[in-house]
């Protein structure tokens, strides 16, 4: 499950992005995080597996038990 939408999070980047004067190492690692983030964001199709299982169709990742 994703907490934020893509277009969140690319709000997110940009907002902290702009209102850092000076970047330090945490504000570079924190924008990294969030672009790492945006770059494999998957809005999930989640697909019946094994069992009660779902899994994402598009991506994999795994859902929770039915």
């Amino acid at each position: 499950m994703n907490d934020f939408t893509k277009e969140e999070l690319e709000k997110i980047f940009y907002y902290v992005d702009i209102t850092s004067h000076i970047q330090d190492d945490d504000e570079q690692i924190l924008l990294n995080k969030i672009q790492f983030l945006i770059d494999n964001y998957c809005d999930h199709v989640w697909t019946d597996g094994s069992g009660n299982n779902l899994f994402c169709s598009k991506c994999h990742a795994p859902g929770v038990k039915r």
